[in-house]
Order: C-alpha cells, then sequence, then structure tokens
C-alpha cells in the first residue's frame, strides 16, 4: 500500500503530463505561495482566487482535484 500522499506533493509529480492536471501541476510549481499543505479542494479555491486567478483556472482546479480525489491517476 503506498503512503499517503497530500494534494501538493501529488500535483507536483503530475508536471510532465500534457493535461489539465499537467498544466495545473505547472502552474502551482511557479507559485511560491501556493500552500503545500493543503488538504481541502475550498482551500485550492481561495488560494486560487486570491491570486485573481480565471475563472478556466478554477475549473481546472475542480477538475485536479477530483482526480486526485480518485487516486491520481
Amino acid at each position: 500500500m503506498a503512503a499517503f500522499t497530500n494534494f501538493y506533493d501529488w500535483l507536483v509529480k503530475q508536471k510532465s503530463l500534457r493535461t489539465p492536471v499537467g498544466e495545473m501541476a505547472r502552474e502551482t510549481a511557479r507559485d511560491e505561495s501556493f500552500p503545500r499543505d493543503v488538504t481541502t479542494l475550498d482551500a485550492v479555491l481561495e488560494h486560487l482566487q486570491k491570486a485573481n486567478a480565471s475563472s478556466a483556472a478554477l475549473a481546472r482546479a475542480r477538475a485536479t482535484w477530483k482526480v486526485f480525489a480518485r487516486g491520481g491517476r
């Protein structure tokens, strides 16, 4: 059984994907203020909203969180 991975750690491992998840991973890697210990989708969205993220970025975050919550593949 794999060790639990938090959202941020999981996400940065997705940077090479050529998908919306990979795009969010690359954006997150560039965001030095992204919370490393985030545990909820609401916290991710709150951070992005404070950073004036676009509606497309918010939608991408929601979709990415769903992938993560399903087991990350």
